[in-house]
């Protein structure tokens, strides 16, 4: 496609209308797609596939022009004041009357505007329809049927910006500013509804399903035993085959490469960095990621069926019983996933007050940086049970959040704005996209292993080798092995007081990943040496609770622009982390 001109556009659209996707059809970028809204906490830009100056931008979704959440502020600052030549409004096909309302207010600020109705193919298949040249004849603007997923629809959007940018003149709005009240708005979404539109019949299917996933008394159970099903499938039976395949491997390669090193004479200094340090403590990350990426296999096809969205659905009771927004409830599932965008994600959020509630939640969420620890420890001392062993610390995690929620018995002088969600129809997973978004976290989780987790490796080699005076030195006498000592006596009474333990937890402050390795590196008689299963448990009960990693300390304190704040979350986290595992191990004793 020949464009002229540079041409800047931005999607617009509700939540959860598949402006993303629509992003990713247009640009070919992969970008995260969910299934709740607040997977696009900020605008991400991207130059359209097959031409040469064409950049579309995706703006985070709101149902209106008044926003009242911080990303929603983004996109409406950006849709009103912005540098795009052309606004393209994304609407859902299946629900037109509320995705018209929110078209009908971007049109009245002024702007080139084409509207791209999505989902047409599930409205067809549905036995819906909408008559297209009269919806654009009594908007005033080009209007086209798209389907994302399947690509259909794309280069007619494509000619149809290009024509709308280059002919402003041709795409007034019809629908004045002053009239773009929301009594308006809603009068004459719906007044155009009945002329174009046929609506698609009920998803019957999804709406019997709900009532039991999503059923008062069968939704929590429900979870929690596919939390557990799904755990095991990960843990008890693939995980555990596929980490000890990779370890041998990573053995095999750190063998080979230290008698390749001793045959050209390298210093044994050397030898032992780049064998123990780096391929060690890398490796011994690296050993859990075919866990780790089951896992992001299991979370895809939470997601790609359209549970994920009711898990935040059911999660809404909770938060929203403690005070809190049910919009608390998308962060925290993000926070699975990782605690930095977790943080980002709570711009949703409606008030200043929320926002630094929910992130005082967060580090409760398990990231996938904990895993290592979580499994190693799991699979020495509850061999058959580690499935059951995680699972646990997992909802462990989410209960304590729900508790600490209700302790800090937030409230605020206007209530929270009503969590607004639009349920996705259940879907068969698509397996391109499970396998992309697999691969995606599991490519950055690597990446994340050879930056991160290769340094801190690296540095504990290096501190665990050598004293204050850099004399070589046993492991016990080192810099690593002297801190581990002078701070052991505060965790004693946690079941784990041992030099080794303790210099596990002070690289977790640095990534949780570097926990696992640190483990594996100062370890001298193996790691089941220095646990018992009673202190195992309170281990990772430590390791589920405590301060979060450097990189959400700094993104909170970016957030939120208070050191003080990000300092309170790091010692608050710590603190409650060494009440309940010392309680973990405590009433363990008593039992």
């Amino acid at each position: 496609m020949k464009v002229q001109k540079q041409i800047a556009a931005c999607l617009a659209g509700c939540p959860n209308c598949g402006k993303t996707s629509l992003f990713n059809a247009l640009t070919g970028m992969d970008m995260h797609v969910g299934n709740f809204p607040g997977v696009t906490v900020e605008k991400k830009t991207g130059k359209v596939k097959g031409t040469d100056n064409f950049y579309l931008t995706d703006l985070p979704g709101t149902y209106s022009l008044m926003p009242c959440s911080e990303d929603e502020k983004v996109a409406c600052e950006y849709l009103k004041n912005g540098e795009s030549d052309v606004i393209i409004a994304v609407c859902d096909g299946t629900n037109l009357q509320l995705g018209l309302g929110f078209i009908i207010s971007i049109i009245s600020i002024g702007k080139p505007t084409v509207a791209a109705i999505n989902l047409m193919d599930e409205v067809k298949k549905r036995g819906g329809d909408i008559n297209f040249r009269l919806l654009s004849s009594l908007l005033g603007i080009a209007v086209l049927p798209v389907s994302a997923l399947k690509g259909e629809g794309i280069n007619e959007l494509k000619t149809a910006v290009a024509t709308a940018a280059s002919a402003v003149a041709a795409s007034r709005p019809t629908i004045p500013a002053e009239n773009s009240t929301p009594e308006y708005i809603r009068k004459r979404a719906e007044d155009i509804v009945k002329k174009v539109y046929r609506s698609p019949s009920p998803d019957r299917r999804s709406g019997k399903i709900d009532q039991i996933l999503t059923g008062r008394y069968t939704a929590i159970p429900l979870f929690a035993v596919f939390m557990v099903l799904g755990f095991y499938l990960i843990f008890g039976l693939a995980g555990p085959w596929l980490s000890t395949l990779m370890q041998s491997m990573t053995n095999f390669i750190a063998e080979y490469i230290y008698n390749l090193l001793t045959l050209i004479n390298v210093p044994e200094l050397l030898k032992g960095l780049i064998t123990e340090g780096i391929i060690g403590g890398v490796g011994a990350v690296m050993s859990f990621l075919p866990v780790i990426s089951l896992l992001f296999l299991f979370l895809s096809l939470l997601e790609d069926t359209g549970y994920m969205a009711r898990i935040a659905y059911i999660a809404d009771r909770v938060f929203s019983a403690s005070g809190l927004s049910g919009r608390a409830a998308v962060p925290l599932l993000i926070g699975f996933g990782c605690t930095v965008p977790a943080v980002m994600a709570c711009r949703m959020l409606g008030t200043e007050k929320e926002r630094r509630a929910v992130m005082r939640l967060l580090p409760f969420m398990s990231c996938p940086a904990k895993i290592p620890v979580y499994s190693l420890l799991g699979m020495i001392f509850f061999p058959g049970h580690t499935a059951l062993a995680v699972s646990i610390i997992y909802l462990s995690g989410i209960l304590f959040a729900a508790v600490y929620s209700a302790l800090m018995k937030y409230r605020s002088k206007t209530r929270p704005p009503v969590f607004v969600m639009e349920l996705p129809p259940y879907r068969l997973p698509s397996l391109k996209n499970t396998v992309r978004l697999m691969t995606e976290k599991s490519v950055e989780f690597i990446r994340r292993a050879f930056t991160v987790i290769l340094i801190a490796s690296a540095t504990v080699w290096f501190l665990r080798s050598y004293n204050f005076t850099l004399s070589s030195c046993e492991s016990g006498d080192s810099m690593l092995g002297d801190m581990g000592k002078l701070l052991a006596p505060l965790f004693a009474p946690l079941g784990f007081g041992s030099w080794q333990a303790v210099s596990a937890i002070i690289t977790g402050l640095a990534a949780k990943e570097a926990a696992a390795s640190t483990l594996i590196l100062v370890a001298e008689g193996g790691v089941s040496a220095l646990f018992t299963p009673l202190s195992a448990v309170s281990f990772m009960t430590f390791m589920l609770l405590y301060t979060p990693c450097a990189a959400t300390l700094a993104c909170i304190k970016k957030e939120t622009g208070s050191v003080l704040f990000m300092l309170s979350v790091a010692v608050i986290q710590f603190i409650a982390a060494w009440v309940m595992a010392y309680t973990v191990y405590f009433l363990g004793r008593l039992l």
